[in-house]
């Protein structure tokens, strides 16, 4: 499990990209802001209040890309 960038204190791995991937493969046509809040429910990626970090996770998606 390579760690790829550390962003915004999540550290992204390989298995971390193999799953947008996969997400991304298996429902095509979602938008960038439905990916980011499946990929945040998934990996329980919440602010302090427990909102999900979408916006965050948005701007991890376009450095990955």
């Amino acid at each position: 499990m390579n760690a790829i960038l550390t962003y915004r204190g999540r550290t992204v791995t390989d298995d971390d990209v193999a799953f947008l991937r996969q997400l991304i493969a298996d429902q095509p046509s979602l938008t960038r802001k439905a990916i980011s809040q499946q990929v945040c429910e998934a990996w329980n990626w919440r602010q302090a209040n427990g909102v999900l970090k979408d916006a965050v996770c948005r701007g991890l998606l376009l450095r990955l890309h």
